[in-house]
C-alpha cells in the first residue's frame, strides 16, 4: 500500500509550512495597500514647483498649509544644520577624535539633504 503524502512526516511538515505562511500573512495583510502606491511599475511624476503653486492657489483648505510648510523647509534646513554642527563640536570636545567627528557629521549631512 503507498502512503499518501498527508501521513508521512514531510507531508506533514509540508501542510504545516503552508499554515504558518497563510498566518503571516493574514498578519501583514495591511502591507498589500502599500505594495500598490510603492511597488508600482511606473514611478508617479514628480511635482514641480509650477504644480505644488498651482495647487496652493486653487485648494483653500490645504493651499495655505502646504505654502506653511514650504516656507517652514528653510529653518528646518538651518535647524538641522546648526545641530549637526553643535553635535560635532561636542563630540569633538569630549572625545578627541577627529575621525569620529567626521563619521558623525557624515550620518547627519544625509537627514538634512531630504528637505
Amino acid at each position: 500500500m503507498a502512503e499518501s503524502s498527508d501521513s508521512s512526516p514531510l507531508g506533514f511538515l509540508w501542510k504545516h509550512l503552508e499554515e504558518v505562511k497563510e498566518h503571516w500573512r493574514s498578519n501583514f495583510a495591511f502591507l498589500d495597500y502599500y505594495r500598490k502606491s510603492l511597488g508600482r511599475k511606473e514611478p508617479l511624476p514628480k511635482w514641480t514647483d509650477a504644480d505644488v503653486e498651482e495647487f496652493i492657489a486653487s485648494d483653500p483648505v490645504y493651499g495655505p498649509q502646504l505654502k506653511a510648510i514650504r516656507q517652514s523647509r528653510k529653518y528646518a534646513v538651518a535647524g538641522g544644520l546648526l545641530g549637526a554642527a553643535h553635535l560635532g563640536g561636542v563630540s569633538l570636545k569630549y572625545s578627541k577624535s577627529p575621525h569620529g567627528n567626521v563619521l558623525q557629521s557624515f550620518t547627519t549631512i544625509p537627514g538634512v539633504k531630504n528637505f
